[in-house]
């Protein structure tokens, strides 16, 4: 099995080590969202295992109300609204309320809009280069076979004839890096 692996990958040609370490990377990226985004989440001095997602929407539809429309005690009222749905977010907006002048509406809008913007960038860290990640497989792996073609119809040159035999043997090894280079970008799309 081990070595029906190896003498694949080594069919691919010089692009196979980079595609290789292009699904590693891409791998590892996404579990780490995803163990950020699905696994255990500190709030309010406990651990939970929820998702925070599911989280992020409860918590997002109790605070809409204060943002849009915020009235005396607002800021009272949110921190017990963020009490009350305990979560990474809700803990990060709260601590940062906490370090805050919340004495006006004005202070408080502003100062949830700030935390919110820092909790976004933070929810999203990595996203973008998964997706850049995802796109430069394919590419790679079309460079691979383009490679591939190239050498399989400069060895029927040399051969001095068409010989069908060693132009498919050759096509179907430069076509192995598109199939890798689709097979690596796939769960990046997701």
């Amino acid at each position: 099995m081990l070595k029906d692996v190896l003498q694949y990958f080594q069919a691919g040609g010089f692009v196979m080590p980079f595609l290789l370490l292009l699904s590693v990377t891409l791998w590892t990226l996404i579990l780490e969202r995803w163990i950020y985004l699905y696994g255990p989440v500190k709030a309010f001095g406990g651990w939970r295992t929820a998702k925070r997602s599911l989280d992020i929407v409860r918590y997002e539809n109790a605070v809409a109300p204060l943002l849009t429309a915020p009235g005396p005690g607002a800021a009272t009222t949110f921190h017990a609204v963020c009490r009350q749905y305990p979560s990474e977010m809700s803990a990060f907006l709260h601590r940062a309320l906490l370090e805050r002048d919340v004495s006006t509406q004005e202070s408080l809008v502003l100062s949830l809009e700030e935390a919110h913007s820092a909790f976004s960038r933070r929810v999203r860290k990595n996203i973008p280069l998964i997706a850049v990640l995802a796109m430069v497989a394919p590419m790679l792996g079309l460079l691979g076979t383009v490679s591939g073609m190239i050498q399989a119809f400069e060895t029927m040159m040399l051969a001095g004839g068409a010989d069908a035999k060693a132009l498919s043997g050759g096509i179907s090894a430069a076509l192995i890096t598109t199939q890798v280079g689709l097979v690596v970008a796939l769960p990046g799309l997701f």
